[in-house]
């Protein structure tokens, strides 16, 4: 336990001092005779008055411990505490928030792509920056584990086979193709687009559309326990796809994928 600092034991140490000096006050000559009554009133309004200081002197001391401690306290109090942070974001918003996370990530990051169609069919360079970019973290942040799930379609094919060629050999990525959902004619799967990174961050893309329609397009929480629930919906839909890269080996799949069988 981390011992309290010359401050702070100063403030408990007056702050103690003061709290026993009001009781002893009735030995004390001049404010003994407020205690020595013989009228209940008397008696009765002296124990209310030092009632009332004792009152504020233990709140002082208490203020200004809160205060001494500052950050630490409120430190102390977040994790003591569940945290949930809910955030509306817009697609770009999303790449910039998402890439940062990723970027401070400590453990896991788990990825959905289930757009019929690859990032670089839509004309907007941050979206490209931040695909780029991701395949740059998967490759540099090798002690944390990127998992990513493709939805499969004619048009993503030739994306991830790129990305087979990218990412193989590299013992922190695991890559997979989802296979069992509606046809690439349907621009929206049935599956839920969710991404995770570690155990308390959740984003939730793309649920109503693949671009910016309305004021959002995903919506981040950060949650414990939320995150626990989205993570066994994540595994789910992986155990269902077909896997392409265990720990940057290349499956059978990886190699039809690579000799453009498919």
């Amino acid at each position: 336990m981390k011992r309290p600092s010359k401050s702070q034991s100063w403030i408990i140490v007056v702050g103690l001092a003061l709290q026993i000096l009001v009781p002893l006050t009735k030995h004390i000559p001049g404010a003994a005779g407020l205690w020595h009554t013989e009228d209940p009133a008397k008696f009765y309004s002296a124990f209310a008055t030092f009632f009332g200081i004792q009152l504020v002197l233990m709140s002082g001391t208490v203020l200004l411990l809160v205060k001494s401690l500052g950050n630490e306290l409120t430190d102390k109090v977040t994790d003591a505490l569940p945290v949930t942070n809910v955030r509306q974001m817009k697609d770009y918003e999303f790449y910039e928030h998402f890439q940062a996370a990723a970027e401070q990530a400590e453990h896991s990051v788990r990825i959905a792509y289930l757009a019929p169609y690859p990032p670089m069919d839509v004309p907007y360079k941050g979206r490209k920056k931040y695909y780029d970019a991701m395949v740059s973290l998967m490759k540099e942040r090798s002690k944390v584990n990127f998992r990513r799930i493709v939805r499969k379609s004619p048009k993503n094919d030739p994306w991830i086979a790129d990305l087979v060629r990218e990412l193989v050999n590299r013992p922190n990525v695991d890559l997979a193709v989802l296979t069992r959902d509606l046809p690439p004619e349907h621009d929206l799967p049935l599956t839920l687009s969710v991404q995770l990174i570690d155990k308390d961050k959740v984003w939730i893309v793309a649920a109503g559309s693949h671009e910016t329609q309305d004021e959002f397009r995903d919506v981040f929480i950060q949650n414990g326990e939320l995150a626990v629930a989205m993570e066994q919906y994540y595994d789910r839909i992986w155990s269902i796809s077909e896997k392409l890269l265990d720990r940057g080996r290349p499956t059978p799949a990886a190699q039809r994928f690579l000799s453009g069988g498919k």
